[in-house]
């Protein structure tokens, strides 16, 4: 769940007194309520804002002691027990557990050591299949780095996407190629979050869904110590973001706040909600109801019932109906499903009827421009499963699947451009890709898909068509 605006920090390591989230989680009348500081007047705070900086170095520290075992190359393999509502988690074979056979995993002779994935038997319903393996294949053979940083990664979000969906299809196939890679992915990821959480580079939004790997060797692990590593490297960046948005408390490195904000809050709530699932620890819960209120009282339009921000189009509502749909799933608290059908409505009600809810306005400072983007309709689809399988509405599950068809039909580079594109990635050569575009321009009621594509953001759209495929409905959550 990544755009384009960066946000920076520079964090540094100092003297350790204690952990930021038990500082700031106080008591009051008896439950674990506020985080003991005020969103913005910090300042006035005196000892808190103290406790709340020396926590800081407290979670830098944790961050790049927890992450050492991964990111320098600890073996990772299967899952321990989960959580019963997490249905998009689904068991790792072990090593002794493993398919005997593969039956949907080929080497082809095309190239030596080149996989092909037939993905037919892993996609029950059947729906496209086709793009689906064409995609995956061509993926795995020709964008794959052995550092796990893929190549095209437009974004920067390939570590967000591709592991969970690689140990999903290792499940299947015992193919271990699939499960080294995603743990080379996770690796890379934890090394980038270490390194700049050391002082040693940025950081940007783009990374921030990166860490969502971690979500899934978290949960994919093999041992409980690789496991633990994953939940507290995790834990410990969300709990410096999640500060920095909360309280406005923030490194001089981090100029544009303000402008990544919009969107910066509900994705790390969505994603601490997320690692609630995994590590049921009550300052993440805290932390994601804290920032989901705060996007809404700095961002909510009340008059056409969407979020604002700078720079962002819609990525704005669409990062807020992630984090509604992903609250509602762990708290049951009707109100978040209220405001999420409630900004559903607005979002067809004034996004006109070019592709319903995902009539798009790639910028805000281009008015007469007008189309889709493919990383906003993923993210819409992702929050209208999220709410299918919670809920059981199969009106979510037909919104989902329609987002689907519409990226399938009006997306595939493919189709727009049947005599192939200058493929950036690839010196500009010509060829053919089965990829979908970043991007949908409308002007004047003429549509052009641009020539571009982002590795990530099709990672992200083959995890959709994976869960549209191996549909567990709302039985396989609750």
């Amino acid at each position: 769940m990544i755009c384009c605006v960066r946000i920076t920090v520079e964090v540094s390591c100092a003297d350790t007194l204690r952990s930021w989230g038990s500082a700031c989680l106080v008591e009051e009348g008896g439950s674990a309520e506020t985080w003991g500081l005020h969103d913005k007047a910090v300042g006035a705070c005196g000892g808190r804002a103290v406790s709340f900086m020396v926590g800081l170095c407290w979670v830098v520290l944790s961050v790049v002691v927890s992450g050492a075992a991964l990111a320098n190359g600890t073996v990772i393999g299967t899952p321990g027990d989960r959580p019963a509502s997490e249905a998009r988690v689904r068991a790792v074979a072990s090593d002794e557990q493993a398919p005997a056979t593969k039956p949907a995993v080929k080497q082809t002779e095309s190239a030596v050591g080149a996989i092909h994935i037939d993905c037919r038997p892993l996609l029950p319903k059947g729906q496209y299949v086709d793009v689906f393996e064409a995609q995956l294949n061509l993926i795995l053979n020709e964008y794959w780095r052995e550092n796990g940083d893929w190549k095209a990664d437009m974004m920067n979000d390939a570590t967000a996407f591709a592991p969970r969906l690689l140990f999903e299809i290792y499940a299947r196939t015992g193919n271990e190629v699939l499960y080294d890679r995603a743990i080379a992915t996770c690796r890379y990821q934890m090394r980038l979050t270490r390194d700049v959480l050391a002082g040693k580079g940025h950081f940007d939004v783009n990374s921030v869904s990166g860490v969502n790997c971690l979500l899934a060797s978290a949960r994919y692990a093999k041992g409980e110590h690789e496991r633990a590593a994953s939940r507290d490297l995790l834990q410990s960046f969300l709990n410096v973001l999640g500060g920095a948005l909360l309280f406005d408390v923030v490194p001089p490195s981090m100029p544009n706040l303000d402008e990544c904000k919009s969107i910066g809050m509900p994705l790390v709530a969505a994603t601490a909600l997320g690692l609630y699932q995994v590590h049921n620890e009550t300052s993440l819960l805290v932390m994601a109801r804290k920032l989901i209120a705060k996007h809404e009282r700095e961002f909510l339009d009340h008059e056409t019932g969407l979020f604002g921000g700078k720079h962002f189009g819609s990525w704005n509502s669409a990062m807020g109906l992630a984090a509604y749909a992903e609250a509602y799933t762990v708290t049951r608290d009707s109100s978040y499903l209220q405001k999420a059908n409630a900004l559903i409505k607005s979002l067809r009600r004034l996004h006109g009827t070019f592709a319903g809810v995902f009539f798009h306005d790639v910028s805000l400072d281009t008015k007469p421009n007008w189309g889709a983007n493919l990383s906003t309709a993923m993210i819409y689809i992702e929050a209208l499963w999220t709410l299918y399988e919670s809920t059981g509405d199969e009106a979510y599950s037909s919104a989902a699947g329609r987002g689907i068809e519409f990226v399938v039909e009006e997306f595939t580079l493919s189709r727009a451009y049947p005599e192939g594109i200058h493929d950036q990635w690839f010196g500009n050569r010509k060829r053919v890709v089965p990829f979908f575009a970043h991007d949908i321009m409308v002007k004047d009621h003429e549509k052009r898909v641009s020539p571009s594509y982002c590795l990530g953001c099709n990672f992200n759209m083959l995890d959709r068509i994976w869960d549209y495929n191996n549909d567990v409905g709302a039985a396989g959550r609750n």
